[in-house]
């Protein structure tokens, strides 16, 4: 019999300094042997239900220990516990579950490894204390219930089974809040219900980041907006990146009306606004913000021509630079689209840095060819910084052009691209590509800018007995046969009862990008459309 006397376990009452093996009380910290319990703790009252208890003079308010249990919560964790107290620490009840916290590391008489968690297991083989590693390391992952049990047999792939789901009749319990059925002993909820509940507490916790009450609400709002795929796996993760958007928010607009299209792109930018699309898209469905593409468009062609301005500032033909750039912006006529203006701010930036000239002056035709040489896809671009030199500074400068395929011959590649997409149509069963095809054929057959077709609106679309009306008002252009039955199973059936974009993106406030179709029809081998250029 192990010997209670041990000298380890022997203590001092801090009243007298008497030894004993026991405390009859430990008050604040202060542990009091029989004797001066007895004589320093007297009988009272409780103060909450008048029961006998024992408390120090002038103490304040006895309480006594039923009192004192009642409503009892961890002070770690602040589950009720009552009665089942793990442990107390600095006059504070720890439950069971948190015990191990607020003990000392010892090694694990197996693995040698450092642990809070120790126990024997003779049952194993373990007659000594060893870590929660060693004694479960012939457990496993239950392939039916997703616990981690001994494992009684494995199924035909070879996963874990633990013996409450290997019987005949497998065990199963009903899920505590929704009743679901649920494989495995116990009282856990349902996947369903478990979702949820983690969703409700990592939405809690990030709220807290918050500081306007509008935003918090707005937060809340969209974790729970029916828009918001909600999966397992990486749920929490993505609530902790969408509070940080949100965050954002809260940092930058003191009131709802500030949020607007130009103010989210100023706060986070082209790139943070397309990878958030859910968030923009419930922003304006709550908020009703208006999204405009082409005002998006052009923010972000403004920002790119701010920057490229910039990188060049320091350069000493930077002024003359700004000069065209400038003269685009003012031009007389058809206003020029500010991606097309900035292309030709980026050409001629181009031609003047590898030309390494101190003023747009010093340029010579030697230099147009050598730039042109390297980079032939540029002609079309720097002929109108050409024809700016020649007007303004005299300058006379000549951009030729390589020889033009002949017309039949890109009526022949037309014919064949616009064959080869079709015949990939009629075998395509993803969805999402086989739109990104029906855009294509739609831009070839019709000789019309693919991204004129993604702004086709679902009122442009007028459906009779031979199929559909494209543009009634302005173009008229009608599609029957099979490209109507395709263009009715991958665009048109899906958006009936909708509005905006017929070609919707992964935000619906807007369509698909140009550049995923273009990515698409390059991955199938096919070329970009010329009208599209």
């Amino acid at each position: 019999m192990k010997n209670i006397f041990n000298q380890k376990n022997i203590r001092r009452c801090d009243e007298c300094g008497r030894e004993m093996v026991r405390a009859s009380r430990i008050e604040n910290g202060y542990t009091y042997c029989a004797t001066c319990y007895n004589r320093v703790f007297k009988r009272v009252p409780c103060s909450l239900c008048g029961a006998p208890a024992r408390a120090r003079e002038h103490g304040g308010e006895p309480v006594c220990p039923s009192c004192r249990r009642k409503n009892r919560s961890c002070s770690r964790c602040g589950k009720s516990i009552g009665d089942k107290v793990g442990r107390i620490v600095g006059g504070k009840a720890i439950c069971a579950a948190c015990a191990y916290y607020f003990t000392e590391p010892k090694p694990c008489t197996n693995c040698g490894q450092l642990s809070r968690r120790l126990s024997r297991a003779p049952a194993l083989g373990f007659d000594e204390p060893v870590c929660d590693r060693c004694r479960t390391q012939h457990m496993e992952t239950c392939s039916v219930c997703h616990r981690y049990r001994k494992v009684e047999s494995r199924d035909e792939t070879g996963r874990p089974v633990c013996g409450h789901c290997a019987g005949e009749e497998p065990v199963q319990h009903s899920c505590p809040e929704c009743g679901a059925d649920v494989p495995g002993g116990g009282s856990s909820r349902c996947e369903a219900c478990a979702l949820k509940d983690r969703i409700r507490r990592r939405v809690r916790l990030n709220a807290e980041l918050l500081e306007q009450p509008w935003v918090r609400s707005l937060f809340g709002g969209f974790c729970a907006w029916q828009g918001l795929p909600k999966k397992a796996g990486n749920m929490t993760a993505r609530i902790d990146r969408y509070a940080v958007f949100f965050a954002d928010i809260d940092r930058h607009c003191m009131v709802p009306a500030e949020i607007t299209q130009g103010r989210l792109f100023e706060i986070f930018g082209a790139e943070r606004l397309r990878r958030g699309f859910l968030i923009v898209s419930f922003l304006c469905e709550r908020l009703d913000i208006e999204w405009d593409m082409v005002a998006l468009e052009d923010m972000i062609e403004a920002k790119r021509m701010r920057l490229q301005a910039q990188a060049w500032r320091d350069r000493p033909w930077a002024l003359g630079l700004q000069r065209f750039v400038e003269e685009l912006e003012q031009r007389k006529g058809p206003v020029l689209k500010r991606k097309t203006i900035r292309m030709y701010q980026a050409a001629a930036g181009g031609f003047l840095e590898k030309a390494g000239v101190n003023s747009p002056e010093e340029l010579t035709q030697a230099d147009l060819h050598q730039y042109l040489k390297r980079y032939p896809g540029q002609a079309a671009n720097v002929s109108i910084f050409v024809r700016h030199l020649n007007a303004t500074l005299g300058i006379e400068l000549e951009v030729k052009y390589k020889p033009q395929t002949s017309l039949m011959s890109k009526g022949r590649k037309l014919v064949d691209r616009v064959q080869a997409i079709a015949k990939q149509l009629d075998e395509e069963g993803d969805e999402s590509r086989c739109k990104v095809l029906l855009v294509g054929l739609l831009a070839d057959l019709f000789r019309i800018p693919v991204k004129e077709v993604l702004f086709l609106k679902i009122d442009d679309v007028v459906e009779d007995s031979s199929g559909f009306l494209l543009w009634p008002e302005s173009h008229g252009l009608r599609i029957e046969g099979c490209l109507a039955e395709h263009f009715r199973r991958c665009v048109f059936t899906h958006s009936e009862g909708e509005m905006g974009f017929l070609f919707k993106g992964r935000n619906r406030r807007q369509p698909l990008s140009y550049d995923t179709v273009r990515y698409h029809l390059r991955a199938s081998s096919k070329e970009i459309p010329d009208a599209s250029q």
